[in-house]
């Protein structure tokens, strides 16, 4: 695997042959791992596949895991190769790929699945949400409960973030900027902290004092659709969500200026204009599950 990283062309035939190998000496507590192994050399390249090559991988991964049985290892990397189908801008098939593996592991009912196969559908929910209604629910970090209905007739963006990732937090600026040039004419912003440990999102919320409502998304409830992350199968953050007047979506992962020229085609021009500078390191990606 760290020769096939370096850019070895022969190291996938080689694991394929410790495969085989594995199986032919019968050292069955680790041909999984070896099968693992070589799925994962494959995976390295999947966000650059070609379709059909990323098909292949997708279906010879989808009968490993039929095989099982299921552990962390299989399910993290699931989340990986269908994640690589979003990270390259292939929406469509990021949707297919999120659902048929999402259903193949529910249908496992193997309970080392479970988290994986809620959160991958709700990936699957999340991609095809531009023109549907935007579902909301739970508490403040002081654990009042929110009244979505309350912000219908205004522009929403909705943040899902953690307090200990970088690029979430030098978004902030940005996403203030947009609040005190748009909030006049009608926008606002709440904010769905994933933090795992509830004093965190406490400290952050008392320190920064941001205008907008903070939701906690409670560990308790994650990986199943109580939880707004599992919903919405929020593997990265920032993810940003902006929600219309109406209650439906307008555009997913709206970040930097993109947010402040689609809130002035909406709300018009603002008495103070938003930074045209992207935040600083806001084109990079964290992927959410702990610090």
């Amino acid at each position: 695997m760290l020769l096939g990283r370096q850019g070895d062309t022969t190291a996938q035939d080689k694991l394929e042959a410790t495969v085989d190998q594995v199986e032919r000496l019968g050292l069955k507590d680790l041909v999984r791992e070896t099968q693992l192994a070589a799925l994962k050399n494959l995976g390295e390249h999947a966000i650059a596949m070609e379709d059909k090559e990323y098909g292949r991988l997708i279906e010879r991964l989808k009968v490993y895991l039929k095989e099982g049985p299921g552990d962390n290892a299989s399910a993290r990397f699931a989340v990986s190769v269908a994640l690589a189908a979003e990270r390259s801008n292939r929406p469509a098939l990021a949707v297919n790929v999120y659902r048929e593996l999402g259903m193949l592991l529910t249908e496992t009912k193997d309970e080392k699945f479970a988290a994986a196969a809620a959160t991958m559908l709700g990936a699957a929910r999340r991609l095809d949400l531009v023109g549907k209604p935007f579902l909301l629910e739970g508490s403040t970090v002081a654990g009042k409960r929110l009244d979505w209905k309350k912000y219908r007739g205004k522009v929403v963006l909705i943040d899902f973030f953690a307090t200990w990732c970088g690029p979430c937090r030098e978004e902030i600026p940005n996403i203030t900027k947009c609040y005190k040039a748009y909030r006049k004419r009608g926008f606002d912003v709440l904010g769905i902290s994933i933090d795992r440990d509830r004093k965190d999102i406490e400290n952050y919320v008392e320190k920064e004092k941001h205008p907008w409502t903070i939701l906690l998304d409670r560990n308790e409830v994650r990986g199943t659709d109580k939880s707004m992350a599992t919903y919405y199968g929020i593997f990265v953050i920032p993810q940003m969500i902006l929600v219309g007047k109406d209650g439906k979506v307008l555009a997913l992962n709206i970040r930097g200026e993109q947010l402040g020229k689609k809130l002035e085609e909406l709300l018009g021009p603002a008495e103070e204009r938003p930074s045209k500078k992207r935040a600083v390191g806001s084109e990079r990606w964290a992927v959410s599950g702990g610090q």
